[in-house]
């Protein structure tokens, strides 16, 4: 599977499966071999119309069996390390890099999709940083101080 926006960037593998290496690889400092603009065009974020689609069935792509084999499990525990390291002020700029991304990510799910995906909720929910999850996306999702 491949996905492609329109920079001509491609994923060789599911989204999951990339952002779970690259969130393990940036452990130790390594840059994600893709920038904001290319993970949303993999994750079909980047357009205006709202499609419905919960980031589940966004990082899985085109692939039904993308998440076995535990990708979504290594994707949501590297998730959570990434946003601990991140709030605690410990990360280095490759885990910021990403967050950022994650962050562009979670945003537009949430302003184009609305409040219909649990997982978006939850990064939110555990995301202290205004420059990574905005003020106006914590409190659509009804999250404010």
């Amino acid at each position: 599977m491949a996905a492609i926006d329109g920079s001509g960037f491609v994923f060789e593998r599911p989204p999951v499966q990339e952002i779970s290496v690259a969130l393990q690889v940036a452990e130790f400092g390594v840059m994600p071999s893709f920038g904001s603009d290319d993970l949303l065009g993999a994750l079909h974020l980047d357009g205006d119309e709202p499609d419905g689609l919960t980031l589940a069935t966004r990082f899985r792509g085109d692939d039904p069996d993308a998440g076995a084999g535990g990708w979504f499990t290594l994707f949501s525990l590297g998730t959570r390390r990434l946003i601990h390291d991140t709030n605690e002020g410990v990360a280095n700029p490759a885990q910021e890099e990403i967050a950022q991304m994650l962050g562009a990510v979670v945003t537009r799910q949430v302003t184009r999709e609305g409040d219909v995906c649990g997982d978006a909720r939850l990064m939110v929910f555990l995301c202290d940083r205004d420059d990574t999850i905005a003020p106006e996306v914590r409190a659509a999702l009804g999250f404010t101080d």
